[in-house]
């Protein structure tokens, strides 16, 4: 048996990075979409799965081989593009940036995964906690379940965030930042 498709393509479409993007919308009601609601911009059908409630609204765009599924929402005018992947209930909005092959997810037992303001992230980096303001976490950075990354902190190498991050802060190396600990080797 067919799977039946959430949304179609609208006919309205707009060139981005050089890739044609199309507006989305909904043709049939999940979560909080109804029947006939507009949404964001893909700029192909597998961007954004027709399982679960996942969403794609106002002008949020999602392109190249991003993939959006589970009950994950984009919206704002976050974009995700490149290898992206954003899943489970996590959010991304804002002026956010998520590419190369960065994976967004929630976790079950604690809370899912916000990435907003005007955050990038991007290289192999995997987030399941919080990204704001003009942070920016990439190369195989991960950012854990209660991390929090603010202000313009900078997360990459192999870093990895359990507790928060804020202000104008460098994370690199194998730098762990523990829950309890807020403090560690910064440049």
């Amino acid at each position: 048996m067919a799977e039946r498709k959430k949304f179609k393509l609208t006919g309205i479409g707009r060139i981005i990075d050089g890739a044609v993007l199309y507006r989305i919308q909904a043709v049939k009601k999940f979560g909080n979409v109804k029947v006939g609601d507009i949404g964001g911009w893909v700029e192909k059908e597998e961007n954004l799965s027709h399982q679960g409630t996942c969403w794609i609204a106002e002008d949020a765009e999602v392109y190249g081989n991003a993939r959006i599924t589970g009950d994950a929402q984009i919206f704002g005018k976050a974009k995700v593009y490149g290898n992206a992947r954003i899943s489970e209930k996590a959010q991304v909005f804002g002026n956010t940036r998520i590419f190369d092959n960065a994976i967004i997810y929630g976790s079950p037992t604690i809370k899912n995964a916000k990435i907003y303001g005007n955050s990038k992230v991007s290289g192999t980096s995997e987030v399941c906690g919080e990204v704001c303001g003009y942070a920016w976490v990439f190369s195989e950075a991960k950012v854990h379940s209660e991390g929090k990354v603010s202000g313009y902190s900078m997360i990459h190498g192999k870093a990895q965030v359990y507790g928060k991050v804020s202000g104008d802060k460098k994370v690199f190396g194998d730098t762990i930042i523990e829950k309890k600990f807020r403090k560690s080797i910064f440049s």
